[in-house]
């Protein structure tokens, strides 16, 4: 008992921590906030942490017509894109649902097979 005591005694120097404050301890201070410290950076980009503004885009004139947001859309890779996406789209489900007609055909004839069998035995019995 004495060493967990002496564990949870306060080092010199240092307060110690009361995990819930009682009426008869003292206010605690008020500790200033803390910020990140910051990189050394030039004037530009200082200018522009207080100023809150993005950084000027990559890449020359593509990448400001890229910020432009429906300017974007016009460019013909992308209309190409959305014009092949759309397209296999289709397809893609068009065959789905080839498929999920044949299946359910080929299950409507092995039940009603099954149902004539079933049938059968019960008109022999």
């Amino acid at each position: 008992m004495a060493l967990l005591a002496k564990a949870l005694a306060p080092k010199a120097g240092k307060q110690a921590i009361h995990p819930l404050p009682n009426s008869n301890s003292p206010p605690r201070p008020e500790l200033p906030a803390l910020e990140p410290p910051q990189p050394e950076l030039g004037l530009a980009a200082q200018e522009r942490l207080v100023l809150h503004e993005p950084p000027p885009p990559r890449g020359g004139a593509r990448a400001s017509s890229m910020a432009l947001g429906s300017q974007a859309l016009r460019e013909r890779p992308v209309q190409l894109a959305l014009v092949l996406a759309f397209a296999s789209g289709v397809l893609v489900g068009w065959q789905a649902q080839r498929l999920r007609r044949r299946f359910l055909a080929w299950r409507k004839r092995r039940l009603q097979g099954l149902l004539e069998a079933t049938q059968k035995k019960l008109d022999v019995a």
